[in-house]
């Protein structure tokens, strides 16, 4: 395994609009052009996403439910001075023109607008944060700018002893996440499969400060040195809840269905999956009934644990999920279960995840 692990990413964009359709529309154009786009259709949920990720613009309707998007851009703006705003209208009213842009870094688009418009004024406003079009139209930040550090080798060195599910537990993690990322529609992400993949490599450093931590203590752990190492903040944030529950009753602060990221939805069901058959495992199953049994416990935990999106997205990539655990975990034992042995009781688990 290489000793460092190293995450390119894309620009992420906050879109704030009320229509669905031009939001949809909207999404898949910046999407088209290499960003990570956070779509919602109203100015507090936008608060909360911004509180949560540091995007790199922001492109808003003016006319929302609730907060305006020129409310929208003065709150963003007391937070980050440089945060580059595009506000879009179907109202050419002067007035508001000259309000818009009195709030700060803030450009403005008069709807009907043509694809090349909202390109160029985006990639202006990423121009301000360190942005640049390479030959072919991807966007690289050679500031680094909210860019993944290096993984520091004895990061990787500690996961391999520690964890419970044995040496690569980081590694399975990553590639399961990454099957079942692509079965999410892209505009669900809220992250790329590459800070996905950087997350769930190194979700487990928090036991650095105690091994024996609880789960959610664990992965609040983590996600600080995360934060202080400079990690991108959607990474940070799908291991920081990592162990919410979809009911509610996980932790470390209590989340609730689609409240949960869904980065940490992914990652649960990722990792449980390999925790559950190194269990099995460990307790004499051969491997590929340990498999079997583990799909059944997070199968069974679904739209209590797990959100049910994931875990079907699990089945429908079913044979592609076995192969990226077989191989890794084996077993002396040739003691064979089948399905319908499988208990549902979840006190029977020789592995608890929380």
């Amino acid at each position: 395994m290489d000793k460092t692990i190293q995450a390119r990413r894309r620009p992420r964009l906050l879109l704030v609009e009320d229509d669905a359709a031009m939001r949809d529309v909207l999404t898949r154009q910046l999407d088209a052009r290499g960003c990570v786009v956070t779509a919602v259709d109203a100015a507090e949920e936008g608060i909360v996403e911004a509180g949560e990720t540091a995007f790199d613009a922001v492109v808003a309707d003016i006319h929302l439910p609730g907060r305006s998007g020129i409310d929208l851009a003065g709150y963003l703006l007391t937070q980050d001075p440089g945060l580059p705003v595009i506000l879009i209208t179907a109202d050419p009213d002067e007035d508001l023109a000259r309000e818009a842009l009195s709030t700060g870094p803030v450009s403005y688009l008069v709807k009907p607008f043509e694809n090349f418009e909202l390109e160029s004024v985006v990639q202006q406003a990423l121009a301000r944060r360190g942005w640049k079009a390479e030959a072919g139209g991807r966007l690289v930040n050679e500031t680094a700018a909210g860019g993944a550090p290096d993984v520091p080798a004895e990061w990787i060195e500690f996961l391999e002893i520690e964890s419970f599910a044995g040496p690569g537990h980081g590694e399975r993690v990553a590639r399961i996440a990454q099957l079942l990322c692509a079965e999410i529609p892209r505009d669900n992400h809220g992250m790329t499969v590459e800070e996905l993949a950087l997350a769930a490599r190194i979700h487990e450093v928090g036991r650095l400060g105690s091994p024996d931590v609880e789960l959610p203590a664990m992965a609040a752990a983590s996600a600080e040195l995360m934060t202080e190492a400079g990690f991108p903040r959607p990474a940070v944030r799908a291991v920081r809840h990592l162990y919410e529950h979809w009911d509610g009753t996980g932790g470390p602060v209590g989340l609730s269905g689609s409240n949960i990221p869904m980065g940490a939805r992914v990652l649960a069901v990722s990792d449980s999956l390999d925790h559950y058959t190194a269990a099995w495992v460990q307790s004499g199953l051969n491997r590929d009934n340990a498999i079997d049994r583990a799909i059944h416990l997070v199968t069974v935990q679904q739209g209590r644990v797990f959100d049910s999106g994931v875990v079907g997205g699990l089945h429908r990539r079913i044979d592609d999920v076995r192969r990226a655990i077989t191989g890794w975990h084996e077993a002396d034992s040739t003691e064979t279960v089948t399905t319908a042995s499988f208990s549902s009781n979840l006190a029977d688990m020789p592995f608890k995840v929380a």
